[in-house]
């Protein structure tokens, strides 16, 4: 099963939210997951945490990763693994972008925020990845204007969007994360699309 990164140097865009909810989608699809939490703020192992305070059990495991276990990382068998990686440069970043199968680049859809995510872009030129717009309004000038600058810098992009609703923003610290009004079922269903040859069951 693959490894994905979840990548963006740039800080508040959702990596751990969509680390988190991809593993509850592969979790849904009959698959066994895993978070690999490479963020010193440790978000998704305080989610865990929350979860388990509240008496419940996420459908996934969350492990505390650094750069060193990132890039060490044995064979991960039957598990898809999501790599939640820190802001700014790090080692820790590095390390989750060669150890991965397939690159997701959240950001929120805005020309500005566009700006400032084309140096991850630069670095991953090469390599399997897509950006995936969160925090957007569907239908809007914004997202038109983000959308037309990806396509002229050929940039991949997931056709499915994380809409900006108080849903996203309440699942953090919840157990229950595959509500359909995420969009995360679509992003997740076009990630096992990309990913099909490294999915496949082995003969």
């Amino acid at each position: 099963m693959p490894v994905v990164a979840v990548v963006n140097t740039k800080g508040g865009v959702g990596k751990t939210t969509t680390a988190m909810l991809l593993a509850a989608q592969a979790a849904a699809s009959g698959h066994d997951a895993c978070v690999l939490d490479g963020d010193p703020q440790a978000t998704a192992t305080k989610w865990v945490y929350a979860v388990e305070e509240a008496g419940e059990v996420l459908p996934f495991t969350v492990q505390v990763a650094n750069a060193g276990s990132i890039a060490h990382l044995s064979m991960v068998g039957e598990r898809w693994v999501f790599i939640d990686t820190p802001p700014g440069s790090s080692s820790t970043i590095d390390a989750a972008i060669n150890r991965a199968d397939f690159t997701i680049i959240p950001t929120a859809a805005a020309t500005a925020d566009m700006w400032q995510t084309m140096p991850t872009i630069s670095v991953l030129q090469g390599r399997p990845f897509a950006v995936l717009l969160t925090m957007a309004r569907a239908n809007t000038v914004l997202v038109r204007e983000v959308r037309q600058l990806l396509t002229e810098q050929a940039v991949s992009s997931f056709d499915a969007v994380v809409p900006l609703r108080e849903v996203v923003k309440n699942l953090v610290g919840a157990a229950d994360l595959t509500s359909p009004d995420t969009g995360y079922a679509q992003v997740f269903a076009e990630l096992d699309a990309a990913l099909a040859p490294a999915t496949s069951p082995k003969e």
